[in-house]
């Protein structure tokens, strides 16, 4: 996969989906094309990219108006992956935990259709 040619996603700089769970929570979640969650090095690069984009939007006023004031314990970056996780992938996952909390959010890996774990 080429880093320069973001075809993991459908476009890097943009929100892929925000919602509102029932408990009040905010998820903002990233969805991927099927089966590109291949975890080279250029997938994370272009993962780093698109959270990093979530994580300036969070600070934006123009979604904060949209979005209210969601504590950081209740915002979530969620990939939504859809079969296993391969250990690249979950690699990255761990080392960008940290970073995103930093950040004001917690990074969550889950599958289409499961239920919001805190």
């Amino acid at each position: 996969m080429n880093a320069d040619r973001p075809d993991a996603f459908d476009i890097i700089e943009k929100l892929d989906c925000v919602r509102r769970t029932g408990s009040g929570d905010l998820e903002l979640m990233i969805e991927p094309r099927p089966g590109r969650w291949d975890g080279s090095p250029a997938m994370c690069e272009l993962l780093r990219r698109k959270i990093q984009f979530y994580l300036d939007q969070l600070r934006t006023t123009d979604l904060r108006t949209i979005i209210g004031n969601t504590p950081p314990e209740r915002t979530y970056i969620v990939l939504e992956c859809e079969s296993e996780h391969h250990p690249g992938l979950l690699a990255f996952l761990d080392e960008a935990r940290p970073w995103v909390a930093r950040n004001g959010a917690t990074l969550m890996l889950r599958k289409p259709g499961d239920a919001h774990q805190s």
